[in-house]
Order: structure tokens, then sequence, then C-alpha cells
């Protein structure tokens, strides 16, 4: 019997940020050694060793900056030196607080920024979950809290029975539904960069609202467009457990997705708002005016479809916040003690995080090319 032929779908996608994107590459770059700040141009420098090597004539007392953390370049700075003479690279500010910069992933050989495919695929694949995982454990949730810590350990396993394509004991790579989805890296470049602060809305013990200061970070971040391709294998749309036939309701369902929780959001916001627990209300005004925003740009347009991909998009997003819908109110205190004992009389999440225009970080648009 001749073997079915397999027949894989490429398509050729655009994303577009709405709002900025960070995607770590685990490097933390020291202010005044690593990296420069330059308030007055509103732009940072890469240190390049070998171009500051040409204006420190004493290397003693250059080691010995460096080895008491001082800001290397305002002694340069001094003596005329600007930051194009000993930097390798130079990136534009929005906003700079503290002494430490969490970098962009960059490609090894050309350094410049990419967004990997494992970050777009794993933002899919939990656009894709939220819901199939929301109605298999629909009326099971007090088991789920049971066996909190066994799953906790092993959270592969709440997820196999909808992943898995055959029935097998431990979860499996090859045995997984996804292993029929690739996603391309999209490249991008370095005018795509910039820093700007990841500030945390905070919520304190009377449940207002505010900018928590002391967690504020620097980050490289993404804005524009770039390109990548998805492979979707037939197999995914004959075995997958989403109801998924084809690929308008594959993307569909990333889109309805995302925004359902950006209704969510929006809806709550504006009912602490109204109920006054926004210390400072222009906060909330605008927090509210930006996330409509992203909704007016996704909504009603064909072949175009939001998600949210980036560090700090917070537990709803990395999680689908499907388990949510499927407690009630009782359930849903026994499992904020269970993860946050510390805080369990607080909403769950209790934070996000804001650019400093007050953004929600990590909104994009895909669109078919």
């Amino acid at each position: 019997m001749e073997a079915k032929k397999i027949t894989p779908t490429t398509i050729n996608l655009s994303l577009k940020t709405l709002t900025p994107v960070h995607i770590g590459s685990g490097n933390e770059l020291k202010h005044g050694i690593d990296y420069f700040y330059e308030p007055n141009n509103t732009q940072i420098g890469k240190a390049d060793f070998n171009k500051m090597s040409a204006h420190i004539k004493n290397v003693n007392d250059w080691a010995n900056k460096i080895m008491k953390g001082e800001n290397i370049f305002e002694s340069l700075a001094y003596k005329g030196v600007r930051l194009e003479d000993i930097c390798s690279e130079i990136l534009p500010v929005s906003a700079h607080k503290g002494n430490y910069l969490f970098e962009f992933v960059r490609n090894r050989k050309t350094q410049n920024p990419f967004i990997p495919g494992s970050s777009i695929k794993g933002a899919i694949r939990t656009a894709l979950l939220a819901p199939a995982l929301e109605k298999y454990y629909n009326g099971k949730a007090g088991e789920i809290i049971k066996n909190f810590y066994s799953y906790k350990k092993h959270d592969d396993r709440l997820l196999q029975p909808i992943l898995e394509l055959k029935p097998e004991k431990k979860p499996n790579p090859q045995n997984n539904i996804f292993k029929f989805v690739q996603v391309s890296d999209a490249s991008a470049k370095l005018s795509n960069l910039s820093v700007d602060i990841f500030q945390t809305l905070n919520m304190d013990s009377d449940e207002n609202w505010y900018i928590k200061e002391a967690l504020t970070q620097n980050k490289e971040v993404f804005e524009g467009a770039v390109s990548f391709s998805l492979r979707i294998d037939d197999r995914f749309f004959e075995k997958n457990k989403f109801n998924i036939t084809k690929i308008k309701d594959f993307f569909n369902t990333i889109h309805n997705h995302t925004i359902r929780l950006l209704d969510k959001e929006i809806n709550n916001f504006e009912l602490d708002l109204k109920d006054g627990y926004f210390k400072q209300t222009d906060i909330g005004e605008e927090i509210i005016n930006q996330l409509q925003n992203i909704k007016s740009q996704a909504e009603n347009k064909e072949d175009v479809f939001l998600l949210r991909m980036s560090a700090g998009s917070g537990w709803d997003y990395m999680t689908g916040a499907w388990f949510k819908k499927i407690t009630d109110d009782n359930q849903w205190n026994d499992f904020k003690k269970l993860v946050r004992p510390k805080y369990s009389n607080y909403p769950f999440p209790k934070t996000r995080r804001l650019t400093s225009d007050l953004k929600m970080p990590g909104f994009v648009l895909l669109s078919i090319n």
C-alpha cells in the first residue's frame, strides 16, 4: 500500500508591533562599565574596549575605576570624548532608570536582533491550548487543586491529554501535536531597537494600583515590522484536539483568545478606575486608552490577527488564563493560597508591566502576506 503523501503548508507572515517587545538574551549590562547613558542626547552606547583604550592613558587608573564600579564615561566625557568615540553600538532611549540594562536577543554572527521562532511558536501554542484546556478540564478544578504540587513539578502532564497524538504514560516530544508546526526566526535590524523602562503597576494592601518604582528595569525593546514563515503539516489538522481543521481556524483561534484577554483587561481596569482604585486617575485613564487603541487596530480586519508575546506579558497571557474560568470563588481562593500564599488576599495577578508611556508590552499583529 502506497504511503500517504505528506503535504506541508508554508505561510509567509508579517509581524508588526503595536507595543514594544522584549525577548531577552540573558545578558545584563552594567551602567558605567558595559554601557553608557547620555541623558542630554537620550541615547546609550555599548562599550568598545578597543576604542576606549585609545583614550585611556593610565591602565591602572582605568582598572581601579572598573573595580569600584565608577562610570568610566564621565571622566572621558570631561575630556571631550563622545559616545561614538568609545562605543560599538548606539541606541536611542525613551526612558532610563537604574544601573542595569537587559539586552535583546541577537544573532551571534551579525549581532542584529531577531525574534526567535520558538518565542512566536510558544505564544501561538498558549493561545491555541487555553480554550482547549478550559473545555477539557471544566468541572475538574478541584482535582487539579488537590494535585497542585504534583502538577507544579510536572506541568507537562496537565497538558498531555490535549497535546499527545496517542496515549502514553509520559510526555514525549515526538508524540506532541506541535511537532507538525514549525516557525522560523524573524530577523530584524539594529534600527528597530531602542531602550525603554519596564515599570511595574502594583496593587497595595488596600487594592489600590500604583507604580512601584523599585521594580523598574531598563530593557532593549523591538518596535517595527519583520517577516517570518510558518509551516504546518496536514497531520496537524487531522489529529489536533483544538477543533481546528483549516488555516483560517488556526489564526482565528489565536486572535479570538487574545481579544478575550484584552477585553477582560479593559473591563477590569475600567471598573477599578470607576471604583477609585487608582491612586493617580490619569494613569488608569491612559492605560485604558492604550488598551482600547490596541483593540481598535486589531478588530474587523481581514487576515490580521492579534497575539501577545514578550517578557512582561504577565501570568494571564503566559498561561492563557484558562484555569480561572473553570473555578468558583472558593476554588480560586484555594488556588491563590497555593500559588501566592503571602498575597492570597490580593487579586491575582496583582502586577502589570508597563513601558514609559504606559503601554503593556508585547502586543503584535500577524498578517498573511
